[in-house]
């Protein structure tokens, strides 16, 4: 048979443990929401808001939407696109093996190009996950959905 003793702390040490309790439980519970901008935004009228949050006029609806699995694991390629994701507080990595909607939409007012701009949400069980600008055309580029002046 066994028997256990419990020594009750004082009143101050008591108060101190369990703020420390309570302080890990919040922490962790930061920790544990990720990256991902939360939201419904499996909702195609909450992308277009979030789109245009930034200044951005987009398409109504996407002109493409497509489904695919994040790597396992980042590539040289993947990780400089990750580090675009970071400048924007999300991170790919926390991401690796998780299957995610691409909506792509029509950017009509990106200065100096008229057409063969889009704005892409990747989305994973209703978080945005990443986001970028990308131009289609000629040599093309990408950038963070922060609009530059």
């Amino acid at each position: 048979m066994l028997n256990f003793t419990l020594k009750m702390p004082s009143k101050r040490n008591f108060i101190i443990c369990a703020i420390c309790i309570i302080a890990v439980i919040v922490i962790a519970v930061f920790v544990a929401q990720g990256s991902g901008v939360k939201g419904n935004y499996d909702s195609i009228d909450n992308q277009v808001e979030y789109a245009r949050s930034f200044g951005w006029d987009v398409s109504e609806k996407p002109v493409k939407v497509q489904k695919f699995n994040i790597a396992d694991s980042l590539d040289d390629d993947l990780e400089r696109y990750n580090q675009i994701q970071l400048s924007q507080g999300f991170d790919l990595r926390e991401f690796t093996g998780c299957q995610v909607v691409r909506y792509s939409y029509s950017v009509n007012n990106y200065p100096h190009c008229p057409s063969g701009i889009l704005l892409n949400l990747m989305v994973c069980d209703g978080y945005i996950v990443a986001a970028d600008i990308q131009s289609v055309e000629g040599d093309g580029f990408i950038h963070s959905v922060k609009m530059t002046r």
